[in-house]
């Protein structure tokens, strides 16, 4: 069985600050982490 991941705040906080800084989309940053962009919007 697999196990859930959780992210840090922390480190959603730096994807969305990526987010911010760049013209990058909110899934384009959370891609390039590894991880799926809905996460990030939790």
């Amino acid at each position: 069985m697999r196990q859930h991941t959780t992210y840090l705040q922390f480190f959603k906080v730096q994807i969305v600050h990526e987010y911010l800084q760049s013209e990058a989309s909110i899934a384009g940053a959370a891609l390039r982490h590894g991880i799926n962009a809905n996460l990030v919007h939790e």
